[in-house]
């Protein structure tokens, strides 16, 4: 897996499969200000503004055309949606003490590295945008022993 060669950059994501035949998905450093978070405990306002935030970042997002490959993610929106993010909209409170976890956070990655277990075969896949050097970082990174 990637995940060690990656993990050093800010805000890594690993996301397991969990069989041997299906897709890993391993990104980190996403783009600055392209990320939202639901704090823990939230209200149903901020749940109801995480969502119209969220669809906001989703439609702004630039255009890819994932036709052109048969792999799943080219860069795009990654996050995790907590059960606490719904307790709001069934009239129930949610705990928040001074290290709980977020609600909701979702970040917009330019690049992921997926990984096939059984083909044993790893793609780097990035957004256009993606700098040239960032895309040189990256594979030194993946090659590196």
């Amino acid at each position: 897996m990637h995940y060690r060669c990656l993990a050093d950059l800010p805000d890594p994501v690993l996301l397991d499969s969990g069989a041997d035949h299906g897709l890993d998905l391993v990104a980190a450093a996403p783009l600055a200000n392209r990320s939202l978070r639901l704090p823990a405990a939230p209200t149903s306002a901020a749940v109801a503004g995480f969502f119209a935030a969220l669809e906001t970042l989703h439609a702004d997002r630039p255009a890819v055309d994932d036709a052109r490959t048969r792999l799943p993610f080219a860069g795009g929106l990654v996050g995790l949606v907590g059960y606490d993010a719904a307790l709001p909209l069934h009239g129930l409170a949610g705990r928040a003490g001074p290290a709980a976890a977020p609600a909701a956070l979702v970040h917009e990655y330019p690049w992921a590295v997926l990984q096939d277990r059984a083909r044993r075969e790893a793609w780097l896949v990035a957004r256009p945008g993606v700098a040239p050097a960032l895309r040189r970082d990256l594979l030194a990174r993946l090659h590196a022993p």
